[in-house]
Formats: structure tokens, C-alpha cells, sequence
């Protein structure tokens, strides 16, 4: 337990600051993939995308969106796989690839929903997208991450 435990931790130690400072690359292949979906929307045809340091910004109509808390749950699904027995064993290796292509469908489907509750509460109140979008930011995130790591280290 003591060296799953240190092996988290170091996954965390490494996925932390990695996480971090390549943010706004990775933000910017989100928000790449994201913008076509928006513009589907009528009241966002015009929006105009773009990241500035850790920041999704859209203009026409303007949003601002910490791109850390659309992401977050990469540090722990890097984590989560640093802790399994023998983590760089090719089968683990592509359990992780896998898993870390569903969390990067969810980060766009996140944008997408973040995009869209923000503009329903501007627009008077509480909605479905706002209540799907809040369920998905607190307990979806990090269930799909437990899912595909549970998933994927079941056959050990």
C-alpha cells in the first residue's frame, strides 16, 4: 500500500507541473476542436476563440474560462496510472493512451458545456445545460478518470 501510495505521489509530482506549463498548448487543441461545435449554435456563429496564458477566451459574445478547471482531471488520471504495478508495461502504456483520449473527448464536450450554461444563466437563470455542466465539473471529471483507470486495471 506504502509504495502505491509513493508511486501516486510521485505520478502527481510529475504530472503536476508537466500539466502545467503545457496548459496552453493543450488548451489551444481543445478550444481548435471545440469552436466548430459552438458555431453550430446560432447565438455563437461570430464567437472568435483564443488562449491567453492559462485562459479559454471567446469574444462576440465574451466569456472568459480557466482552462485548469476544464483539465483538471489529467493530473490525476497520470497519477492514477503511475500507481499501478510496472506503470510503463506496454499494455499499461495503452490502457493510459486510451484513457487520456476519452478525458480529451470530455475536456471538449466540457468547453462545450461550459460555454453553454455560462450563457444560459446570463440569459436569466439556472438551466439543464447549467445543471449537466456542474455535475460533469465536480463529479463526472474525475468519475470518467477512476472509470477508465478501474477499466483498464481490471485485467491485472
Amino acid at each position: 500500500m506504502r509504495r502505491t501510495l509513493a508511486k501516486f505521489a510521485a505520478g502527481l509530482a510529475v504530472a503536476v507541473p508537466l500539466w502545467w506549463f503545457t496548459l496552453p498548448a493543450y488548451s489551444r487543441v481543445v478550444v481548435f476542436l471545440t469552436a466548430p461545435l459552438i458555431h453550430l449554435d446560432a447565438q455563437f456563429a461570430r464567437a472568435i476563440f483564443s488562449v491567453a496564458a492559462n485562459r479559454i477566451l471567446m469574444r462576440n459574445p465574451s466569456l472568459d474560462i480557466p482552462a485548469e478547471q476544464v483539465t483538471y482531471n489529467l493530473v490525476l488520471l497520470v497519477a492514477l496510472f503511475a500507481s499501478v504495478r510496472r506503470p510503463f508495461r506496454d499494455q499499461n502504456v495503452i490502457a493510459f493512451l486510451i484513457s487520456a483520449a476519452i478525458v480529451f473527448t470530455t475536456h471538449v464536450a466540457g468547453l462545450v458545456l461550459w460555454i453553454e450554461s455560462a450563457f444560459a444563466i446570463r440569459a436569466g437563470g439556472w438551466s439543464t445545460w447549467s445543471a449537466v455542466q456542474t455535475l460533469l465539473q465536480i463529479v463526472g471529471m474525475p468519475a470518467i478518470v477512476f472509470a477508465c483507470w478501474w477499466a483498464a486495471t481490471q485485467k491485472q
